[in-house]
């Protein structure tokens, strides 16, 4: 530990250990504007969303929690004839009257000899139903081809506002408790982005081994500084949640559940905000929902008088693949007794990192008896540098082997599994991706090692 303690240059080991520590957390957050974690952009133009409409918080959250699933459904398709033209009264009084109706005979007739143009017949069609409607003492129809998603929405009895109602905020409806939930997409495009977010979804389960669909409750509004106009908006509560491909009335669709894990706080805003404006994130506790959540937020907005809550329920990739490492890393998360900034292996590497520049390693002489003699056999094949780094790694000691794609990395840790293996060493390897580790494993399958891997 003495020459630890030197390689700082009589720098305080203990404060710069942890400062790197700090340092490499927050990197691994990526608090910068280009994270949705952050400032997440809403709108049409970004195809890896779907916002949900005409909802309550708190309502949706309970039904993910009891382990029920949601339909996403699109809005509704444009009508040609109202739902209040199918009813008896209605029929009886259009029956009646294009039988009795001189006028409607005479100008049926004309379109019918004349070339049938089907826009013709029905306005026609049209025309007759209005006269019938303010007859039985209806309001006139406006057609619903051309209305846009919002228009069409309202003519539905659909709210179209994004910011969702409070529990305290209007009457509730039916449609707040079914297990549907709404959008403003149509049809094709809703069907477009549940599909890529499923994909997305379960890549990055598989390579990665971690969820990033998450449905987001409530996002803060906040500036950056006081001159500032551009608003940003990020997720607050964030729960995770999976895509499953149904067959529903001979049609492939989804439906959307909770994964196996439980709600979380966005844990980079929390960070981002506490950096950016010593203000402190609430936590989410056990029994918290959506509305207490945001009740607990009151503080944080008296402080920063245009901040806000928009009240947005949001379903997307959010990647939080180094979220988890985040919270390994913290002080919290390792005994008091022996805090990670103790661990030997990190005091060692931390003790270079910023201080003294790091030599490269010398090239061994692979040809030599020395060299041989710590690695006997190579299973695949290796350049000098390959070679001298399996060296030094077997004779022990921590080491950073970087570079390029296609310089060999892969073929290098095969080959130290594999000489390792050789001494009568057990392996773990590790990486981020499932696709680095399937390289791996092939190299050593090819090598006829595969009775010795665990997967």
């Amino acid at each position: 530990m003495v020459a630890l303690e030197e390689a700082v240059d009589g720098l305080d080991l203990d404060e710069h250990v942890n400062d790197q520590i700090d340092e490499f957390r927050r990197q691994l957050l990526g608090l910068t504007l280009r994270n949705p974690l952050v400032s997440c952009p809403h709108g049409q133009h970004v195809r890896a969303q779907i916002r949900i409409v005409h909802e309550l918080h708190d309502e949706v959250f309970n039904h993910f929690d009891r382990g029920e699933a949601f339909e996403l459904t699109p809005v509704p398709e444009p009508r040609d004839v109202p739902d209040d033209e199918e009813d008896e009264e209605f029929q009886q009084a259009l029956a009646a009257h294009k039988k009795s109706s001189l006028a409607y005979k005479l100008a049926l007739k004309q379109l019918k000899q004349s070339q049938p143009d089907t826009d013709l017949l029905g306005a026609l069609d049209r025309e007759t139903r209005d006269h019938v409607r303010l007859q039985v003492g209806r309001d006139k129809w406006e057609p619903e081809q051309g209305l846009s998603p919002k228009e069409l929405a309202h003519r539905h009895g659909i709210d179209p506002s994004f910011d969702l109602l409070s529990p305290e905020g209007g009457e509730r409806v039916e449609r707040h408790y079914d297990d549907a939930l709404q959008t403003l997409l149509e049809e094709e495009d809703l069907a477009r982005r549940l599909r890529l977010l499923s994909e997305r979804a379960r890549t990055d389960l598989r390579d990665r081994g971690v969820h990033t669909l998450f449905a987001a409750f409530g996002f803060l509004e906040w500036y950056e500084d006081a001159t500032s106009q551009r608003p940003h908006q990020a997720p607050l509560v964030l729960v995770p949640v999976e895509l499953e491909r149904v067959s529903r009335n001979n049609r492939r669709s989804y439906v959307l559940r909770q994964a196996g894990e439980q709600p979380i706080r966005n844990a980079a805003l929390a960070e981002d905000l506490s950096r950016r404006f010593d203000l402190e994130l609430p936590s989410l506790d056990p029994d918290d929902t959506p509305e207490s959540y945001f009740q607990k937020i009151d503080p944080i907005l008296s402080h920063e008088r245009r901040w806000c809550i928009r009240r947005f329920l949001t379903v997307q990739i959010f990647s939080d693949a180094k979220l988890a490492i985040y919270g390994d890393l913290a002080p919290g998360a390792w005994p008091e007794d022996a805090p990670l900034s103790r661990h030997r292996a990190v005091r060692q590497l931390m003790s270079e990192i910023g201080v003294v520049d790091v030599p490269y390693a010398d090239d061994h002489d692979i040809d030599g008896d020395r060299a041989a003699a710590s690695v006997p056999a190579l299973i695949c094949d290796a350049d000098s540098s390959q070679h001298s780094a399996i060296v030094d790694a077997m004779r022990g000691g921590n080491h950073t082997i970087y570079g390029p794609p296609g310089t060999g990395k892969s073929q290098t840790i095969t080959n130290l599994i594999a000489a390792a293996m050789d001494a009568g060493k057990s392996v773990l390897f590790v990486a981020e991706k499932l696709t680095a580790l399937a390289v791996v494993h092939k190299r050593l399958s090819e090598a006829a090692l595969d009775p010795y891997c665990f997967v």
